[in-house]
């Protein structure tokens, strides 16, 4: 099963939403979508859901092959820690889907680390090829504390330099 999360976000995603449900349609693998506050409500997936709880997304994480999903220091950390193949794709500013662009520095950040594929266009294609290339990544455990802390640096990090631009 491939889990799609969005997270709580009052913007959506929709972006990454049609090309999840599209990429639902062309192969046999069960997708399930978490879709927010998207405005576009997938047809194709196997299921498909606004919000739920923690406890039901730790679940859909644990039982997935591979997750796709935005990149919001907490839902990446709750990923990481599952050990999954992860696809990430940014929330982008251009798009009005968030106010500054730090996932896509966090998301650059896993790619150039080999804990993610990083997809900044969420077609169809490139979430097929970029679940591809997932599952050929070797994910190593995680150390929950460190992880949180250095996000949680790098959060700060970008906050400061936004205030002093």
């Amino acid at each position: 099963m491939i889990l799609v999360t969005v997270g709580t976000h009052n913007r959506g995603f929709d972006r990454l939403v049609r090309g999840a449900d599209e990429l639902a349609a062309r192969i046999e693998e069960l997708v399930v979508i978490q879709h927010g506050s998207s405005d576009y409500q997938p047809h194709h997936a196997a299921r498909s859901f606004r919000f739920s709880s923690g406890i039901e997304m730790e679940d859909l994480t644990l039982q997935a092959r591979v997750i796709i999903m935005h990149a919001a220091a907490g839902s990446l950390i709750l990923a990481l820690r599952s050990g999954k193949p992860l696809v990430v794709v940014p929330r982008q500013r251009k798009f009005k889907e968030v106010i500054n662009d730090h996932q896509i520095e966090l998301a650059s950040a896993l790619a150039r680390q080999n804990r993610a594929i990083l997809v900044m266009d969420p077609t169809c294609d490139h979430l097929l090829k970029a679940v591809d290339l997932a599952g050929g990544l070797e994910i190593a455990s995680v150390d929950n504390s460190r992880l949180t802390t250095a996000l949680h640096r790098q959060l700060d990090d970008w906050t400061l330099e936004q205030r002093e631009s």
